[in-house]
């Protein structure tokens, strides 16, 4: 649930410090004046607890004006007053600036890929945010959660050019207040897990843009602002029913208020001022058998949502170089069903198959022609994803990967089109070897193969496919009590090919974004 989560939600939880002091530093190097410095330091004691992680990533990047410079610090502390109350604080911070060489065409993609097509484009981002929480435990009542958090992204985009300059300005203020209840004990001596909350959101969006005529220099054109309000409930169970047999049962509900503005400068004339309100509902449910130690059946049934982002309603006119709010964006909605298995045949041998569908309706895409973010009335998705696992000795594993999917649009205008960026097969392989032949020393090697696929913003298909590729990496690390060194090597066969593709000259031309040849990096790192 949530911005850009269709069918699915990832919970990124910060790992809490501990008791005593721990550390650790890393310095990395790699091609292309790569080079990475990381330090984190943890500690605690009698109930409180800190931590802060702090890095500094540059390189000069595989292209012409690919430089990237990237600086993070983050914290958290924490604090356990009783066995029954916890708090904590966190917080971080991050900024780049980076060039932007923009997508090449096919000749110069084939002759001059290390090039750019954009010499001095660049942007920068900040990124800053706190949050504070609490965890209370009520027994065998459950757990109470709760979380309060800010947030401020600003980025700034600079397209210089000495008659018709463009830049944008951008900052995103968000405010959110997300409580939950847990309970997590058996019913009738059946294992169960009951929650609820709500996620509470305001985000405010200022984007201001300046043009220049005829002039290096841009000047104020536009602005447009976005004020979005969210509330969503939600409640969630799973239960054993059965034994070994589990049953689950999920329902969101979330309205979203936007009030936008867009004011022509520096005319100051106010071109739109508009309300849009929705709501929109999902369910989830899940029915699983564990039939034998470490296997299993499995089915679930979905409803998802997603609202368009803030920055997603906000597109270029191309007709004036400034930026205005597109206000008939819908929200994408989709229906998604999963079966599969799990099933260990021995030990040392697992495997997996799941077979999905997925039907989309009002799926959010850029449409090159209109230059703009628009919705497609349909689109479905189907096919499976199958894997093994082999354990051949206790530190020698092998896996291997597959996933087979079809993606095409079911309305018009592009009715029976393959959906852009969705190749039909991609397949990996795996070796992974520890303590041989010395103890400490491993060894990783990946083979990867992605297939052919449409040009991103091709939905009618007619550009043609970026080609297949193949891609082997490997890495040899060495640990040696709190020091650990490693080399590691991507793009083994030193293969040259492009990762994306798009396209671009209102939908009639293909344009390049070439990956590097083979890269190397190597590093240590030290714990203490």
């Amino acid at each position: 649930y949530g911005d850009n989560a269709v069918g699915g939600v990832i919970n990124i939880i910060t790992k809490v410090p501990e008791e005593g002091f721990s550390g650790r530093t890393s310095l990395t190097a790699g091609s292309f004046g790569r080079h990475k410095e990381q330090m984190s330091v943890s500690g605690g004691r009698d109930g409180f607890s800190m931590s802060g992680n702090f890095s500094y990533d540059s390189t000069d990047g595989y292209r012409d004006n690919n430089h990237f410079r990237a600086k993070d610090a983050s914290g958290r502390l924490s604090y356990d007053p009783t066995d029954l109350l916890k708090l904590h604080v966190h917080f971080g911070y991050h900024s780049d600036v980076y060039g932007m060489p923009g997508a090449l065409n096919e000749n110069d993609y084939v002759t001059n890929r290390r090039s750019a097509s954009n010499p001095d484009d660049n942007a920068r981002s900040d990124d800053s945010f706190i949050s504070a929480g609490f965890e209370s435990f009520a027994g065998d009542y459950g757990k109470l959660m709760g979380e309060l958090s800010y947030r401020r992204m600003s980025t700034k985009s600079d397209f210089p050019d000495p008659f018709f300059p463009f830049l944008t300005e951008n900052d995103i203020e968000t405010l959110g207040f997300t409580p939950r209840f847990i309970f997590d004990r058996p019913i009738f001596d059946r294992a169960n897990t009951f929650i609820i909350g709500s996620d509470m959101y305001r985000s405010d969006l200022t984007l201001n843009s300046y043009l220049g005529v005829f002039s290096p220099i841009p000047t104020p054109s536009g602005r447009d602002t976005v004020e979005r309000k969210s509330i969503g409930f939600y409640a969630t169970n799973e239960t054993e029913i059965f034994e070994r047999v589990f049953f689950s049962v999920g329902a969101r509900t979330e309205k979203v208020k936007d009030e936008l503005e867009q004011i022509g400068l520096p005319a100051n004339i106010v071109s739109l001022k508009e309300t849009v309100k929705s709501r929109e509902n999902a369910v989830s449910t899940g029915l699983s058998y564990l039939y034998a130690e470490d296997s299993a059946l499995f089915f679930k049934a979905n409803r998802s949502f997603r609202y368009p982002l803030t920055d997603e309603l906000t597109e270029l006119d191309l007709t004036t170089f400034t930026t205005v709010i597109n206000s008939d964006m819908k929200p994408q909605t989709g229906r998604h069903y999963d079966i599969g298995v799990r099933h260990s045949f021995h030990r040392r041998f697992q495997g997996r198959l799941t077979l999905f569908r997925s039907e989309i309706k009002n799926e959010i895409f850029f449409d090159p022609i209109a230059f703009s973010n628009e919705n497609h009335p349909e689109t479905l998705r189907r096919g499976l994803e199958t894997g093994l696992r082999f354990l051949v000795l206790d530190n020698i594993a092998l896996n291997a990967n597959y996933t087979y999917q079809k993606a095409t649009f079911e309305e018009a205008p592009y009715r029976g089109k393959f959906v852009p960026a969705v190749p039909r097969h991609k397949t990996s392989f795996g070796v992974r070897i520890s303590d041989l032949p010395l103890p400490g020393l491993s060894l990783s090697t990946d083979y990867t193969v992605v297939g052919s696929s449409y040009l991103i913003s091709d939905q009618a298909n007619q550009l043609g496919k970026l080609g297949r590729y193949s891609l082997l990496d490997a890495k040899i690390s060495y640990r040696k009590n709190f020091v650990e060194v490693f080399v590691g090597v991507d793009n083994l066969l030193d293969k040259k090919y492009a990762q994306y593709a798009v396209a671009g000259g209102g939908g009639t031309t293909r344009n390049f974004y070439p990956a590097p040849e083979r890269t190397w990096t190597a590093g240590v790192e030290m714990r203490f």
